[in-house]
């Protein structure tokens, strides 16, 4: 699975992609679009195998905040103290 930073969200199944000959450039699984960007890789574990509870693997973007943070630039009007009132 591949999170976008607009929200996009892009998911295959591994037997989905067909083995062919790539020396050297492999499989591009996803490609943002302009102006977007991917935050987020994930493995997406099938539950009725053998697979664990936690076993997701989950690579993103450090600068990215996780589900219960609130970035910085929805913060209301005059929360701050010494911000600008408009």
């Amino acid at each position: 699975m591949v999170v976008m930073e607009k929200g996009n969200i892009v998911r295959s199944a591994v037997a989905e992609v067909n083995r062919t000959s790539r020396n050297t450039q492999g499989v591009s699984f996803a490609s943002p679009r302009k102006g977007d960007e991917i935050v987020a890789v994930a493995r997406n574990v099938d539950r009725g195998e053998d697979a664990e509870p936690g076993d997701e693997q989950v690579a993103s973007d450090p600068d990215v905040q996780s589900a219960g943070e609130v970035p910085a630039e929805t913060a209301q009007q005059g929360d701050a103290p010494g911000g600008d009132q408009e």
